[in-house]
């Protein structure tokens, strides 16, 4: 143990060359840490010359990790989280009575905050944070106990486990359907859409839609392009068009009557809504409880 301050490297070394492997640029990396990008570059070339090997292979106004950086990056974001839950673990008793979760606008919205009273009633001594974003790097701050966000599950440094399964299907209300019927899937190319803007990649709109039924695009006229999940099926559920429906999402307005499935017909995704955690031996009891209690209300809705 004598010789680890001189083996170890510094502990800002690691910070800056985590910050810029898991984000794959120094200049976003020195905005998160707050510090200049010429003092990322100079303290990754410190670790650089410590470990006396290249972690990333420089390019014009880009970066990338080579093999050995790749290897290292995995090793030194778990250590950072083993460093983390052991620092949280010694805070303090009334820290561990509060729980901050994050999750994105549209899980919070419409699935999450219309149960999550359950939970306080069940356990009252736990005080709730609540983080809704759709950036998703939120759900992976060091200040978030436990996190729902979307993909397919391979992140480096945290624990994933699937909530439910993305399946999509088209969605109107009970009077857009009257005086425009869909009764088969070829209807939906001449019906009015209802499309939400996106930013992530991963998910599902029209295109890829009618692409997964092997349906043209035909006419269709939108009438409405909006980036708030919520305001799409507000708007879906006042008759102004078919809408996406995630499963989950939608199941209570579906219940209530406000809104359709006009047609059987949906896409299942590879992808799915995911609890993640902080990848540690260590899990405090408040984080198991909200992690069980999601899975609950999960197979509650099924």
């Amino acid at each position: 143990m004598k010789e680890l301050r001189k083996q170890l490297p510094q502990l800002d070394y690691l910070l800056a060359f985590e910050a810029a492997a898991r984000l794959n640029s120094f200049t976003k990396a020195a905005v998160e840490l707050n510090i200049t990008q010429s003092a990322v570059s100079q303290q990754i070339r410190n670790l650089e010359q410590h470990l006396d090997l290249l972690l990333f292979e420089r390019a014009h106004k880009s970066v990338r990790l080579t093999e050995a950086g790749k290897v290292y990056h995995n090793s030194v974001s778990l250590a950072l989280v083993h460093l983390l839950s052991a620092t949280n673990k010694v805070r303090g008793a009334a820290e561990q009575n509060k729980l901050t979760v994050a999750t994105d606008v549209t899980t919070a919205s419409l699935w999450l905050s219309p149960r999550i009273h359950r939970f306080h009633e069940r356990n009252p001594h736990i005080q709730i944070r609540l983080i809704a974003s759709d950036v998703q790097e939120a759900a992976f701050a060091d200040d978030i106990d436990i996190g729902i966000t979307h993909g397919d599950g391979q992140w480096t440094g945290v624990l994933s486990e699937p909530l439910f399964q993305e399946t999509v299907f088209p969605v109107c209300s009970p009077e857009y359907l009257k005086e425009n019927p869909i009764s088969t899937i070829d209807d939906m190319l001449g019906a009015r859409l209802i499309e939400l803007e996106y930013e992530h990649w991963s998910w599902m709109n029209w295109t890829i839609w009618f692409t997964e039924q092997g349906l043209p695009l035909g006419k269709n006229q939108s009438a409405l392009i909006c980036n708030s999940y919520p305001s799409i099926l507000e708007a879906a559920a006042q008759g102004m068009g078919v809408a996406l429906g995630w499963s989950y999402f939608v199941d209570d307005r579906i219940i209530d009557g406000s809104l359709v499935r006009p047609l059987a017909e949906e896409v299942k995704t590879s992808y799915a809504y995911h609890i993640v955690t902080p990848y540690s031996e260590y899990l405090r009891q408040e984080v198991q409880d909200f992690r069980d209690w999601l899975l609950e209300e999960r197979d509650f809705c099924s």
